[in-house]
């Protein structure tokens, strides 16, 4: 059954013509003819008596008529709303990221998201790694994920938006604490407390490792920043965190960050969604976050000059 079928219905029953009601849906009268068969066929019931001065309603008919009355009234009246809204973005908003990155990065950009469009309901998945954000977006479990790149699936847009660099940090009472910077050498004592292996902050730090043809000696592994941190301020070893993540710990002075010479452990970070039609409120998440970008990239970089 196909709503132009009955809108042809419709138009015979208050023309009382088959050539009228074609007319006046631009239509062939053959068109319109095939279209009632149709739907005659369809419900097992003939729509219309038909003579050759008139056509006129069947009893079948006329309790169809009473039915699509009601169902184009709601058909009208649906589109009615969404014209009415086309430029309001609305509806369901799923967010993913590491969990992270949601607490320490983009809490404050989602809180201004939801004052300014406050008709979208906003709502947040964290995972524990890029791999599991890039197979939630292919699930269609959420519509836009926060990923570090590269990124490599022929179903998914992805648009670079920010990058953060990974600093190494240190407790307060560290010796390491009392230098700018430090040389890869000096690392090969230390004692390392790392994110756990998948995530991409590890895969980095595990680059660098290589790279550097060092052999770290871990202490501990966790995807709890906090964690990370708490273990760090007291002196169970030292770690490669993202600036963003220890922004008030060093301001306070609990840590300090310092450089390794001759080294710079950068990520980029992309959007990520599917490649289909995107409905107003996630093209509208979209540029908000293109909008705030300069914003998001001087949070995630601010520490050390």
């Amino acid at each position: 059954m196909e709503l132009r079928q009955l809108e042809a219905f419709r138009a015979i029953a208050e023309t009382g013509s088959f050539t009228r009601a074609a007319a006046r849906l631009n239509l062939t009268q053959s068109a319109i003819s095939q279209q009632i068969k149709a739907l005659e066929d369809e419900l097992g019931e003939p729509l219309f008596a038909r003579t050759k001065r008139s056509v006129k309603l069947s009893p079948s008919g006329e309790v169809a008529l009473r039915q699509v009355d009601i169902i184009l009234s709601s058909v009208r009246e649906l589109k009615g709303q969404f014209q009415a809204h086309r430029h309001l973005a609305c509806g369901r908003l799923r967010v993913a990221a590491a969990s992270q990155a949601i607490a320490h990065l983009f809490a404050p950009f989602y809180g201004e998201f939801k004052k300014s469009f406050s008709q979208i309901e906003l709502s947040f998945r964290t995972t524990i790694s890029t791999r599991e954000t890039i197979e939630e977006v292919l699930a269609n479990a959420v519509d836009v994920g926060f990923a570090s790149l590269p990124v490599n699936s022929p179903e998914l847009e992805v648009e670079p938006l920010f990058e953060d660099e990974l600093a190494l940090v240190v407790g307060s009472a560290h010796p390491f604490a009392r230098a700018s910077s430090v040389t890869v050498e000096r690392l090969r004592s230390e004692r390392f407390i790392l994110y756990e292996p998948g995530t991409s902050i590890r895969q980095t730090t595990d680059s660098f490792f290589q790279q550097a043809q060092l052999a770290p000696e871990v202490a501990m592994e966790s995807n709890d920043t906090d964690f990370i941190n708490g273990m760090v301020k007291i002196g169970l070893g030292i770690s490669f965190m993202p600036r963003w993540a220890v922004v008030e710990d060093i301001k306070r002075g609990d840590l300090k960050a310092v450089r390794v010479k001759g080294w710079k452990m950068r990520r980029s970070v992309a959007m990520v969604w599917l490649k289909r039609y995107q409905p107003a409120a996630v093209k509208t998440f979209l540029n908000f976050m293109r909008a705030h970008s300069k914003a998001l990239q001087k949070r995630a970089s601010g520490l050390i000059e």
